[in-house]
């Protein structure tokens, strides 16, 4: 991340700290997680996702996500619940429209949730890329 804000010091499009410019860039991508969580509940909710990821207007959909989800997590010990939101994202992005939203520009692509699991049993944390 040093090398990116280095280039972009050079090329003259910041002027700021580094410090300050991976501070603003985590927290683009701790913004891009949340946006993009709501985002499929927004799908979800107006049933534009063939099957549902976090949760769905009825109760039927609901229990349908909370099955895939358990499915998802028992096919691999190694999962987290950062991998079950990325393939929400991802098939988002396999749309046309979507491809837009979830490319590889996205910060949230960019600086990833840690798939660490905290001592909650959720990965939480950013990993700020070296």
């Amino acid at each position: 991340m040093l090398a990116e804000y280095n280039n972009a010091f050079r090329a003259r499009r910041t002027s700021v700290a580094a410090s300050q410019w991976i501070s603003e860039r985590v927290t683009q991508a701790a913004i891009a997680w949340v946006l993009g969580a709501v985002f499929v509940r927004f799908c979800e909710e107006n049933f534009l996702l063939e099957a549902p990821y976090i949760a769905g207007p009825t109760p039927a959909r609901q229990t349908y996500a909370q099955e895939r989800h358990s499915q998802f997590m028992a096919q691999d010990a190694a999962r987290t619940h950062r991998d079950w939101l990325v393939a929400a994202f991802d098939e988002i992005g396999s749309s046309p429209t979507g491809r837009m939203l979830f490319d590889r520009h996205n910060p949230l692509r960019q600086i990833p949730i840690s798939k660490e699991k905290q001592p909650n049993g959720y990965g939480a944390s950013l990993t700020t890329p070296t």
